[in-house]
């Protein structure tokens, strides 16, 4: 198994955001082992990679504890909860994720202005509004350092020319956010989605994606854009709302 045969679009644009934003990409038989060594404590980017659901569950225990790694995904996974029952029997958590990708469309917005992060100022907006999202029961300086760090490997991503992070301003605020990676110029993918909490359910989040993907594909000649949610989820809404479409679906065990 190479990188050259992931059958799912989610799991591709990981890895190629993976090896641009300087994490560790291994081929082993029958598997692709994601580090991203800098982040440790980010398990969706620590993760290993299978064609399809493994039919032993020693061997995939065997190398989950030989990779130090809590997360699986799978390129092909039958397109069905049934063959992942194994997993859920010993007690792990299946997600199930949509891909969406950008179908362009015409829509009037809200009266909010895209911007492109650049400055000190913006970058330093962006971790306090990612920080914003704080989940309870973390620890806040902890959270706040890794925030912190996570930002930084995006803003020096963007400033290689690996992508774009892009804003909204409400009244010289920043109230949405999110990124873009788009490693080799063609198939891109959003990361980090989010709104400030006293700015949500304005339609902001929508706007934010769909103008995104807009510059994206007029700026920066990305072919195909795609974004990802849980299935069934009020973000995989907001999407389709925005012009994505489902195409496939992915999972991910932890």
């Amino acid at each position: 198994m190479d990188t050259s045969t992931l059958k799912n679009l989610y799991l591709r644009t990981n890895v190629e955001i993976h090896l641009a934003t300087g994490g560790q990409v291994t081929i082993a038989p029958g598997r692709i082992v994601l580090r991203c060594t800098h982040l440790p404590e980010d398990l969706e980017r620590n993760q290993i990679i299978y064609p399809s659901v493994p039919s032993s569950w020693d061997e995939v225990r065997s190398h989950v504890a030989a990779a130090g790694l809590g997360a699986l995904s799978f390129s092909s996974p039958g397109g069905s909860r049934r063959r992942l029952s194994t997993f859920t029997m010993h007690g792990h958590h299946v997600r199930q994720l949509s891909v969406l990708q950008w179908q362009a469309q015409s829509k009037k917005e809200p009266s909010a202005k895209l911007t492109v992060l650049s400055t000190d100022n913006d970058w330093q907006a962006a971790i306090r509004l990612r920080y914003s999202q704080h989940i309870p029961g973390l620890d806040r300086t902890q959270y706040f350092d890794f925030t912190k760090r996570r930002m930084a490997m995006y803003r020096h991503a963007c400033n290689a020319g690996i992508g774009r992070w892009f804003g909204l301003m409400v009244n010289h605020r920043l109230v949405s956010t999110c990124g873009v990676m788009c490693p080799h110029g063609a198939l891109a993918r959003f990361r980090l989605v989010l709104t400030h909490p006293s700015y949500r359910r304005r339609g902001y989040a929508a706007q934010l994606v769909r103008n995104a993907a807009q510059y994206m594909t007029s700026e920066c000649t990305a072919s195909a854009v795609l974004i990802t949610a849980l299935s069934g989820s009020s973000a995989e809404r907001i999407y389709e709302s925005a012009g994505f479409q489902p195409i496939q679906s992915a999972f991910q065990i932890s």
